[in-house]
C-alpha cells in the first residue's frame, strides 16, 4: 500500500510539473514569439520615454502669450535654437532646422514682424489656443496653435 501512495504521488508531482511547464512554455512563446506582445511592449516603452520628456521639458510659458513673447524673443536675439525649444518636443529638431534655414537664408526678420501681427482667437478648449498671423493686407497667412503640455507650461504645436 505504501508503494501505491509513493507511485501516486510521483504522478501527481510528475503531472503538476508537466503541466507547469507547459504553460510556461506556452506564455514564452507567446511573449518572445508573438509580434503583437513586442510591438505593445515597445509603444508603452515609448510612451513612457515621451511622457518623461514631456513633463522635464522647461521651456514655455505660463500662458499662451507668455510662450509667443519668448518665442519671438528667441527670434530677435537669433537664437534659434531656443525658438526651437517653444515647440513640442517631438517637433523641436524639424524646427531647429527650418529656423536655421529661415535664418540662413536671411528671412527671421521678416518671419517676426509677421508673427508680431498675431491675434489671439477663441480656444479650442482649456488646453488648447489658437493665434492668427495676418500679412499687411490684414489677411490671415497661417494660424499658430499653442497648447498646454502635461507639466502645465505652453507650448507651440502647429505654425
Amino acid at each position: 500500500m505504501a508503494m501505491f501512495y509513493r507511485s501516486a504521488w510521483k504522478f501527481v508531482f510528475g503531472f503538476i510539473a508537466i503541466i507547469s511547464l507547459t504553460l510556461a512554455g506556452l506564455y514564452a512563446t507567446d511573449y518572445y514569439l508573438n509580434p503583437n506582445k513586442k510591438f505593445e511592449s515597445e509603444v508603452a516603452r515609448e510612451l513612457e520615454d515621451a511622457s518623461r520628456q514631456y513633463m522635464d521639458d522647461t521651456y514655455g510659458g505660463e500662458t499662451p502669450e507668455e510662450t509667443l513673447e519668448l518665442f519671438i524673443t528667441a527670434l530677435e536675439e537669433g537664437n534659434v535654437e531656443l525658438a526651437s525649444k517653444y515647440f513640442v518636443v517631438d517637433d523641436q529638431r524639424e524646427w531647429f532646422e527650418k529656423l536655421n534655414i529661415i535664418k540662413q537664408n536671411d528671412e527671421l526678420k521678416s518671419m517676426i514682424k509677421d508673427i508680431k501681427t498675431a491675434k489671439r482667437g477663441e480656444n479650442i478648449n482649456d488646453n488648447s489656443s489658437i493665434f492668427s498671423i495676418v500679412n499687411y493686407k490684414n489677411e490671415i497667412i497661417t494660424v499658430m496653435n499653442i497648447i498646454r503640455i502635461q507639466n502645465g507650461l505652453w507650448k507651440i504645436e502647429d505654425l
